[in-house]
């Protein structure tokens, strides 16, 4: 937190002043007066920087056109979406067991879940009892529920390269 400042911890503020306040903090001396943040123009490098960690086992993201349905087959790929005030890294993932889903926030450590695809869509459930739900619609999208349902975010996905 900043300052009592939770906008601090958010994924808007990851976006804006994440890879500026890495370098800051990296930086074996500061420059003289103030050190200027601009804006980044590559938000899948501030989001390959905060949600991919060096040197883990790569998953494979390999996934067989063939397991899905058709219409799931453009969701294949690292996506990653601003979800409410969290930064979201998704992908399915191929498993001997079949299609998974890698699911990372800037919230918490994220893992790889079973995964339920019903008609148009890939669902998950997380750790913590909330769902997810990838779906085809407007180029892909995301839509995430709290584990007593009371809250649901939607937001849409942005194609991420692969590593």
């Amino acid at each position: 937190m900043l300052g009592n400042n939770a906008r601090g911890e958010s994924g808007r503020f990851a976006l804006r002043y994440g890879l500026c306040l890495a370098e800051f903090l990296a930086a074996p001396t500061l420059p003289a007066g103030r050190f200027s943040c601009p804006a980044p123009g590559d938000d899948w490098q501030v989001v390959r920087e905060l949600l991919m960690r060096p040197g883990e086992p790569a998953l494979s993201l390999a996934v067989d056109p063939a397991t899905l349905p058709a219409a799931l087959v453009s969701l294949i790929g690292l996506r990653w979406a601003l979800l409410g005030d969290t930064l979201v890294l998704v992908a399915p993932v191929a498993d001997p067991s079949g299609v998974r889903l890698l699911y990372r926030s800037s919230g918490s450590a994220g893992g790889v879940y079973e995964t339920k695809i019903a008609g148009d869509s890939i669902q998950a459930m997380l750790s913590n009892k909330s769902s997810v739900t990838l779906s085809p619609d407007g180029g892909g999208t995301i839509t995430w529920t709290s584990s007593d349902r009371s809250v649901v975010l939607k937001a849409p996905l942005r194609r991420g390269a692969e590593r």
